[in-house]
């Protein structure tokens, strides 16, 4: 058999996570997320430290429950936001991109370049519309 180890992973949203596994080979406890490692390193050290004090207590499901409730409603809230940053950013790249158009189609071709600013206006126009479309629709999924 080998030793209990704490095996320290990132998750799906980034956050670094461990996972203490036991001699053979079970999962015992899985912790939080942590923005570092070095956080994450801090709450093993700690976990380490006050383990042999540890008291134990009953819970409920209804507390588990509520608990894991909180922790999808956390989820969702960063995924919401998430996405939403992601939207936004995509929309303003696009802006950047036909900016550009415009004043190379506009301000440096003589004489200007008509189609391409009517060109760049309905990929501007069709690009708001569809970012705007799925920032909704990520607001609805999220309960927003």
């Amino acid at each position: 058999m080998s030793e209990p180890v704490f095996e320290i992973f990132r998750d799906r949203l980034g956050k670094f996570r461990f996972r203490l596994k036991a001699s053979d080979g079970s999962i015992v406890a899985v912790s939080e997320g942590y923005e570092s490692k070095e956080g994450l390193s801090h709450a093993i050290e700690t976990i380490r430290n006050i383990a042999p004090k540890a008291k134990t207590r009953e819970t409920t499901l209804q507390e588990l429950a509520r608990d894991v409730k909180e922790i999808k409603e956390t989820q969702f809230r960063q995924e919401e936001h998430s996405n939403i940053s992601f939207y936004f950013g995509a929309l303003l790249g696009g802006l950047i991109g036909v900016i550009g158009n415009f004043f190379v189609s506009y301000l440096v071709m003589t004489p200007p370049n008509i189609a391409g600013l009517i060109i760049s206006g309905i990929l501007l126009i069709v690009t708001v519309i569809v970012l705007l479309y799925q920032v909704r629709k990520q607001r609805r999924a999220f309960g927003g």
